[in-house]
């Protein structure tokens, strides 16, 4: 389980750890290098397993929860390098395809399965995506850094919240790589961190 937050604040704030708890490795079929994944509210997780670049096997798979187990599906094949994906609460998926430098979103239908439209594009190589509970889309690209699409009517209105940091050369920007996919159930702890001085600070 990974999780990531941001802290903008000064002084004594909340911060979240969590304890070792009870995990096994789940053995899904297809599934041969899950480089992220996303869960919704009824606990289907969605997978995107991305072998190499333009690789006829990276796809975002669907791993939905049947109350004992799993039950796969695929949501979307012939991806160039898949490292995002995010689920919204209405069921739409929304994948950071990285060398194809787009999102794609990824509608249910009435067939039980998905259409796929583009979503955004422009915004250089992307490296994550991100949805909130009011179906605003964070996108993270090191060329332009991390832009939100806010939702306003039936389509998006872009903003930039932070520009890409450099550290060491490098663009700086939250993404996540999964080895293994694992199944946790952490117990949280509530602690307090002191943050530094200074506008803001973001671990």
């Amino acid at each position: 389980t990974i999780m990531t937050y941001y802290i903008q604040s000064t002084g004594w704030v909340p911060q979240l750890t969590y304890q070792p708890g009870a995990q096994t490795i789940l053995s899904l079929s297809n599934v041969t290098n899950p480089y992220a994944m996303a869960v919704d509210a009824a606990g289907n997780l969605y997978i995107a397993n991305t072998v190499t670049g333009y690789s006829p096997s990276n796809a975002v798979i669907k791993e939905t929860w049947n109350g004992s187990g799993y039950t796969q599906s695929t949501i979307a094949t012939g991806l160039d390098y898949p490292v995002g994906v995010a689920v919204d609460g209405a069921g739409n998926v929304f994948i950071a395809d990285q060398d194809a430098m787009k999102v794609l979103k990824e509608t249910p239908n009435l067939s039980g399965g998905y259409t796929q439209t583009l979503a955004f594009s422009g915004l250089g190589n992307i490296e994550s995506v991100a949805v909130d509970g009011s179906g605003n889309v964070y996108i993270g690209s090191l060329g332009y850094g991390l832009q939100k699409e806010s939702v306003t009517g039936s389509g998006y209105t872009q903003s930039t919240i932070a520009r890409t940091r450099y550290v060491s050369g490098w663009p700086w920007m939250a993404t996540a790589i999964c080895i293994s996919v694992r199944k946790a159930a952490p117990a949280a702890v509530s602690l307090r961190r002191h943050l530094p001085t200074g506008p803001t600070w973001n671990p």
